[in-house]
């Protein structure tokens, strides 16, 4: 194919439709022979979104070095480009990241700075994700405090989205929280809540918030035995959305008070 432009175009499109498939193999192969053609033409628009797409690839294939590469080039020409919803999502991957690796500090910084940009541009999907991420983020570094004032607002805007897994996670930290406070039956309660609505989203998961799910379901079964474990999950599993979500935010006025 002699236009190079085209033929970067259709290997894109070849690309995303081997990601939506699962092929995250051909999906790679297919997006770096793009990124080659889409360099030569120094064409960056398109350059961002293919590099935070490998970025996006690579971390599902556990090439961790090689996706902060890519998201720090998509980053850096979104920054060159003043594209701040690009610069955004890099920065926000980039926060995950330094979070499942155990950097907090600098996981706290980036997805500070992205969630302010996502505020900016109304994007409250994205607010909802930053806020919820953050929120384990800085539960970690034993910010208690502000971490619940996280989830209370990552949980608010995922209602407003309608988005039950970041409701879920947040209902996870709050967990947590509990388990802290030494509220035991509260924090399974709300483990069976947020399992509850995280059943059909567990795929989608990041293995940071996998990481925090197994963390927190650890440490609230070894405080029960497994009949009593059942009970109060099962209590927690078949309370009503807006129940369950009341339960959560009475640890949030609990601790403003």
């Amino acid at each position: 194919m002699g236009n190079p432009f085209l033929r970067a175009g259709i290997l894109g499109l070849f690309a995303y439709v081997a990601t939506c498939l699962g092929d995250d193999v051909r999906a790679r192969t297919y997006y770096e022979e793009s990124l080659g053609l889409l360099r030569a033409m120094g064409e960056h628009y398109n350059l961002v979104g293919q590099l935070f797409a490998l970025g996006t690839i690579a971390w599902r294939q556990r090439d961790y070095e090689q996706a902060v590469r890519w998201y720090r080039e998509s980053l850096a020409l979104a920054d060159k480009m003043g594209y701040k919803s690009g610069r955004a999502q890099a920065m926000y991957q980039l926060g995950v990241l330094a979070h499942q690796q155990g950097d907090l500090i600098f996981a706290q910084a980036y997805i500070e700075e992205c969630l302010d940009i996502f505020e900016e541009l109304g994007d409250q999907a994205r607010v909802a994700a930053a806020q919820t991420s953050l929120g384990f983020v800085v539960l970690n570094l034993d910010d208690a405090a502000f971490a619940a004032a996280c989830f209370r607002a990552g949980m608010e805007v995922s209602q407003q989205v309608a988005d039950q897994l970041h409701i879920g996670l947040n209902m996870l930290g709050l967990a947590r929280i509990a388990m802290q406070r030494s509220q035991n039956i509260r924090a399974a309660r709300l483990l069976g809540a947020a399992e509850n609505l995280l059943e059909a989203n567990h795929s989608s998961l990041t293995p940071a918030n996998r990481a925090e799910y197994d963390r927190i379901r650890d440490a609230v079964s070894a405080k029960f035995d497994t009949a009593a474990l059942s009970i109060a999950q099962a209590a927690g599993y078949a309370l009503s959305l807006e129940q369950a979500i009341a339960e959560a935010q009475d640890i949030n006025k609990e601790i403003q008070q």
